[in-house]
């Protein structure tokens, strides 16, 4: 229900108030359009009808799902990994016979059935165990390689009864830097050889696909020069350059990938993509075992900061070199507070699902328009679009902001709206309408909540 007023009073110096310029003529961005950064971690888990989130995914329009960490949700099944697809690695990687694809072959085509492309990793899931057997570097290079390309070979080429899926993004690896730990016990010279070996026999054979790595666990310049420089020397493929931060500072997350442009850009490697492959805001801290941490745990990753932290990373990347982002994770429901669920399971969708899907249904609104924050600028990000009928969406991301009221003004040969109606998640909501909104002239002004909260503003 929009309250209709006869004036607005115009304080955006008020201490209380934030203020939302958007240039209805204006377009904004390289493209003049609003980009789909919003990818994910792991696809819908293949089990029974009580944990399927296949249909909450769906709704999202998950651009691209990075699949790594797959087994480790999916219950005992062998997939993704290519210690899960060949098992034994003793022997002879052409006899289609030594693979096992089945499961993997069933969760990917559910992944593309609900409309998201896949980047595989290729390599091994985090093993927590102590003697981390997953996790060594492979005895031979060269026959790590070969069986990569067979699993390749099945999903692009239809190899031992596969498929045509044109998957384009192929990952070597996961955050080998932190090494010896839980997800390479190898030393980084190591992958750097193993990295070097691969690309080079996977572009060989498949030029028209994404190679890429190093899937780091953040940007740390010695090792990424090392990398680099190796790759260069060697003239080995780098399609696309990754890397991972968790952190609880927006604005750490969205500096980052004009730092690596940088970085990449003056060793020669200017033509590399940019994707932040695993990134969460909001980290909720070590709990310890102890059952009443993990309870905040699971509410700070996915309560309301972590949820304006969602829209104000996805609305600052617009400006910047990133080519994807990749949302740890999509899923979450063996590990709650690290995706879309809480301790309750895929009944439980918590506060950075609905953040997602107010991002998502913003960029279906897809001729990006200017937007310029007046008051808080420091916490609060805006991202406008605008349809070729003439409706508009504003999405605001008020992040730990003190504001108590947000004024969303639109300029630029606008009439007044016909239509507007506002959507917030916060503490207390998921999505739902706002009622006590004042709409005056061109200008729409809404009660904020006090702390995070999210704001989807939809006009005609």
């Amino acid at each position: 229900m929009i309250a209709v007023v006869a004036t607005f009073a115009s304080a955006a110096a008020a201490d209380d108030l934030v203020q939302v310029m958007v240039d209805v003529a204006k377009p904004a961005g390289a493209t003049g359009k609003i980009r789909r950064l919003h990818g994910t971690n792991l696809a819908a888990p293949l089990d029974s009808d009580a944990r399927d989130n296949t249909e909450a995914l769906k709704v999202l329009d998950i651009p691209l799902t990075r699949l790594h960490d797959a087994p480790l949700e999916g219950r005992g099944q062998r997939l993704v990994d290519v210690s899960c697809v060949f098992p034994l690695f003793h022997l002879d990687p052409q006899d289609p016979k030594n693979y096992y694809f089945a499961e993997t072959d069933d969760y990917i085509q559910n992944c593309l059935n609900y409309g998201s492309k896949v980047l595989y990793r290729l390599g091994e899931s985090i093993d927590h165990s102590k003697k981390r057997r997953r996790v060594f570097p492979p005895k031979d290079f060269d026959k790590w390689a070969d069986i990569c390309i067979n699993i390749i070979r099945h999903y692009n080429e239809g190899w031992a009864d596969g498929f045509h899926d044109n998957i384009e993004y192929w990952e070597i690896w996961n955050e080998a830097d932190g090494g010896p730990r839980d997800c390479w016990m190898g030393t980084w010279s190591d992958y750097v050889r193993l990295y070097v070996t691969a690309s080079k026999k996977i572009k060989s054979r498949f030029p028209n696909i994404k190679v890429g790595g190093p899937a780091m666990t953040g940007l740390h310049f010695d090792e990424m020069d090392q990398f680099l420089s190796e790759c260069k020397r060697q003239n080995a493929p780098l399609d696309f350059f990754s890397w991972h931060c968790y952190t609880s500072s927006p604005n750490d997350l969205i500096g980052q990938p004009g730092i690596a442009r940088t970085f990449l850009d003056q060793r020669g490697f200017t033509k590399a993509e940019l994707h932040l492959n695993e990134w969460h805001c909001c980290f909720g801290g070590d709990f310890n075992g102890d059952p009443a941490q993990y309870r905040t745990f699971v509410e700070t990753m996915g309560g309301p900061d972590a949820a304006a932290g969602v829209c104000a990373i996805l609305s600052g990347w617009q400006d910047t070199p990133l080519a994807m982002g990749n949302y740890y994770t999509g899923t979450g429901v063996t590990w709650p507070g690290w995706g879309f669920y809480g301790l309750c399971g895929p009944h439980d969708l918590n506060k950075c699902y609905f953040a997602m899907k107010a991002f998502n249904l913003t960029t279906k609104y897809e001729n990006r328009v200017a937007t310029q924050v007046r008051g808080d600028e420091k916490n609060t990000w805006a991202l406008a679009g605008r349809k070729k009928n003439g409706s508009m969406a504003v999405l605001v991301s008020c992040f730990k902001s003190p504001a108590k009221r947000v004024a969303v003004q639109f300029t630029g040969c606008f009439t007044p709206p016909k239509k507007c109606s506002v959507r917030i998640v916060d503490g207390s909501h998921e999505l739902e309408t706002v009622k006590d909104v004042q709409l005056s002239g061109t200008t729409v002004t809404i009660p904020k909540p006090a702390g995070s909260a999210v704001f989807l503003v939809e006009i005609e």
